[in-house]
């Protein structure tokens, strides 16, 4: 991190954090600590800026509504997302509310994240927070490239990704931290994308290092957030290809054991997880990579049973 400025690299894709503010830089690097990079080579990154603004939005007379609704994991429930696309600029408006609104410049590869201030007393500026919409700037700009984002979890055993599915409260961030703990590297436990790659067409895992979150021992009703990489000592993983994916779900069966399942419930099952499929560019990608990662690796229910019977040999041999 330098100046006003944070490089980082997120499934495979350089993306340039800007701020004129100090704090968010530093809320930045905290947040992406184990995506920091210093250089990219000779790639270009895509660069995203936070712009205070004392104008509120003007979205062009020809914008047309591309999507309009609640987006998941982003915001409070009052809040919803609209969508604009603009032929004549070739610009997508997503407006967050009349405080904040997201740019994207496809084509320059840029973002522009402009916040609305108001001036108190004529002289202090009041600055809306930031964080709000660092989850949708994690879906959209990595899908400009192709990389999509599914609710689900992830670790990497034996150089092979495996992907954890399921509804919230079954077990997915347990189940990833257990398996750390035995051994395998952290990818994620509630964001990680999928995409090809573009040589191989093999369908990769990218991983969101962001801390996880989990019930501290003896307690039931409050998630506590913990560094799994520091934590446990392992390696972040950026990338890897996938090996399998698994529905995880609790069962009160002490052993926990694998049944497998056909292609297409894993098509179903990726399409749920996905975060607002409609709300993708290039959709027929993200549905192909659906399809791809399905056929070309086995889809388990996983039946999560007593966590000190655990052990990462079934996840090695599946």
């Amino acid at each position: 991190m330098s100046g006003n400025e944070l490089l980082t690299e997120i499934a495979g894709v350089p993306v340039l954090w800007k701020s004129d503010c100090g704090y968010e830089l530093e809320k930045l690097g905290k947040l992406f600590k184990h995506h920091v990079c210093d250089n990219y080579g000779n790639a270009s990154p895509h660069v995203i800026e936070f712009k205070p603004t004392f104008t509120k939005v003007a979205v062009p007379s020809d914008a047309k509504v591309k999507w309009d609704g609640y987006y998941v994991g982003c915001f409070h429930q009052k809040n919803h997302v609209t969508w604009f696309h603009s032929a004549a600029t070739g610009l997508d408006y997503l407006v967050l509310s009349g405080e904040m609104w997201v740019v994207h410049d496809r084509q320059a590869a840029t973002t522009t994240c402009y916040m609305y201030c108001r001036r108190t007393n004529g002289r202090y500026v009041e600055r809306p927070e930031f964080a709000d919409p660092i989850i949708l700037l994690l879906h959209t700009v990595p899908a400009m490239y192709h990389r999509y984002t599914i609710h689900a979890a992830a670790v990497e055993i034996g150089g092979q990704a495996h992907v954890l599915v399921g509804e919230s409260g079954h077990g997915k961030s347990t189940l990833c931290v257990d398996l750390v703990a035995q051994g395998a590297n952290y990818m994620g436990d509630d964001i990680v994308y999928l995409y090809r790659d573009g040589s191989r067409g093999t369908v990769m895992v990218g991983s969101l290092l962001f801390e996880a979150k989990l019930f501290p021992p003896g307690t039931k009703r409050r998630k506590d957030f913990f560094d799994i990489v520091d934590l446990y000592g392992q390696r972040g993983v950026k990338s890897s290809p996938l090996k399998g994916i698994y529905y995880v779900c609790r069962s009160k069966e002490r052993h926990s054991r694998l049944e497998r399942l056909p292609a297409i419930d894993a098509i179903v099952r990726l399409l749920r997880a996905s975060n607002n499929a409609r709300m993708q560019y290039d959709v027929d990608e993200w549905q192909q990579v659906c399809q791809s990662a399905a056929t070309d690796v086995p889809y388990y229910i996983f039946r999560f049973g007593d966590r000190e019977l655990l052990e990462l040999s079934m996840f090695e041999n599946a």
